[in-house]
């Protein structure tokens, strides 16, 4: 059994998951299974993923990937703190500022240490994977 149910923290629906940048700190998150369904199983499928990120314009910052996953319940407008997938790359993007782009699958929120990742540099490694806080039995 995962710890963190028996005391209520963890649920189906929100996933816990850190976002860790080397010499830099962790960021927490969450992804939100009802948010994109079909995207957030084939990414936790797939954890961890690992990579240079980079910055698109300062508005939010982006980790390539392999995954090939269509399109979902998509938007355009995203707010400080979002996580979408892109599925025209498959890209896991990271949002710091309100934007208005193209189309992406929204999965989920950042959740804490924002200013870690507006600091983030090409040059960061950044390593998404979940939650160490969760212990199975």
């Amino acid at each position: 059994m995962i710890e963190g149910a028996r005391n209520n923290k963890f649920s189906v629906s929100r996933i816990p998951i850190e976002i860790a940048i080397e010499k830099k700190g962790i960021i927490k998150a969450q992804l939100i299974r009802h948010l994109a369904p079909l995207t957030i199983s084939e990414i936790l499928k797939n954890l961890p993923l690992k990579g240079n990120a980079y910055s698109h314009l300062n508005r939010f910052y982006y980790l390539p990937t392999n995954l090939e996953l269509g399109a979902e319940k998509q938007k355009n407008v995203f707010n400080s703190g979002d996580i979408s997938y892109l599925p025209s790359n498959g890209a896991i993007c990271f949002f710091v500022a309100e934007t208005e782009t193209s189309l992406m699958n929204y999965i989920g929120k950042i959740i804490s240490n924002m200013d870690i990742l507006r600091k983030l540099e090409s040059t960061d490694i950044l390593t998404v994977r979940e939650d160490s806080v969760l212990a199975t039995d």
